[in-house]
């Protein structure tokens, strides 16, 4: 936060406004956000901090200190496809679109969120440009408006996601995890301390860039699947009302799309025994749906990765690890892992040497807590 301050106070001279705003890992509901499902995420304690103040300049200089790059940002400039400007760019587009009228500012930002790693990195820097501009020309947005906002700028971006993201990183309570209903918005905010365990996040190292993956298939895949549905049963209004009639009549009609369907099925079903198992503090029975949910994204959605599955086959054999997931739009990223406490180094030291004979990656990994959304500080 220090370096962030000075290299503003340098470059950009005195600050106006300091924003925090966090990262975010799912525990389980993967992939359903988008279709209207129910999702349990919570904001984790890593961070990008904007430091920021109005400009008069005709553009936004706009400075990512970790890449050591500036750009000069107007809705009209032309840049590389996978540019780190382009959130900024597309939020501006989507306050545009909508009629709010903004200025330049000067923003430096930095980060502590892993990139590429499926903790939302590309949705804090979304979410907290939009909060800085609202705050900078009180554009009074509220949270919900701020989280359509930010959902509209990511689709432009070219991922179809839902609005998992955006609500976790706004609307985070500190030791809580949102309990969001992705069709109706409802959230309700589940506790979630588990004496004696831990919340661990192992970076694959294998980056994944949702817009050049198949994401955006499953996405459309997942639509399909509903449409076919809805062919034979017109009554049909969302994917949260397939039961297993429409199942078995998408499995004789196609096999690819009533996979995909199964993977939401189960995984709505997952949600609510994983909210019953939280609150009875029952780390197996969460371990347990962590390991399910991870093959069903494995093997009926297809979303994971050869360097996911080397990790979590070999996390299994480790007592101390109670399960674990890929996280995140998948094909790379990150494992999310219920483990014991401080059994981190212990899993790690079993787990990092075989992965970097394998495939050649050095793991990273860090113990996320349940922390607070975005703010102001």
């Amino acid at each position: 936060m220090q370096v962030a301050s000075s290299h503003f106070v340098n470059k950009y001279g005195s600050p106006e406004l300091t924003l925090q705003v966090p990262g975010r890992v799912n525990i389980i509901g993967e992939h359903t956000d988008y279709s209207g499902g129910d999702v349990l995420p919570f904001a984790i304690n890593k961070y990008v901090h904007f430091i920021s103040k109005k400009s008069t300049l005709p553009y936004s200089r706009i400075t990512a200190i970790d890449l050591n790059d500036q750009i000069d940002l107007t809705t009209d400039i032309i840049m590389p496809e996978n540019h780190w400007a382009r959130y900024f760019k597309s939020a501006i587009r989507s306050l545009e679109n909508q009629n709010y009228h903004i200025g330049t500012v000067d923003i430096c930002f930095k980060s502590s969120i892993p990139i590429g790693a499926g903790v939302s990195s590309s949705s804090a820097i979304t979410c907290g440009f939009i909060k800085l501009l609202s705050i900078h020309f009180n554009l009074n947005l509220d949270d919900n408006k701020l989280i359509e906002l930010a959902s509209i700028a990511e689709n432009n971006t070219g991922v179809m996601g839902g609005i998992m993201d955006q609500t976790a990183i706004i609307k985070g309570i500190k030791n809580h995890a949102l309990l969001i209903n992705c069709n109706t918005t409802e959230i309700k905010n589940i506790k979630i301390t588990l004496p004696g365990h831990q919340w661990l996040l192992i970076n694959s190292g294998v980056q994944h860039n949702l817009v050049m993956t198949d994401y955006n298939n499953r996405t459309q895949e997942s639509q399909q699947a509903l449409s076919l549905i809805q062919s034979q049963f017109p009554e049909l209004k969302s994917q949260v009302e397939i039961n297993k009639v429409h199942l078995d009549f998408l499995r004789l009609k196609n096999s690819l799309l009533s996979k995909r369907a199964r993977h939401f099925f189960n995984e709505q079903k997952r949600v609510k025994k994983i909210v019953n198992a939280i609150f009875q503090k029952d780390s197996d029975k969460i371990g347990q749906l962590l390991f399910e949910c991870h093959d069903s994204l494995q093997n009926l959605y297809e979303v994971s990765c050869p360097e996911i599955d080397f990790l979590i086959d070999r996390l299994k054999e480790i007592d101390t690890v109670k399960g674990a997931r890929i996280m995140g739009g998948g094909f790379g990223g990150a494992v999310i892992c219920l483990i014991d406490k401080d059994a981190k180094d212990q899993i790690m030291k079993k787990i990092s040497l075989p992965y970097l004979e394998r495939f050649k990656i050095d793991l990273s990994s860090f113990i996320a807590y349940p922390s607070d959304g975005l703010k102001i500080i």
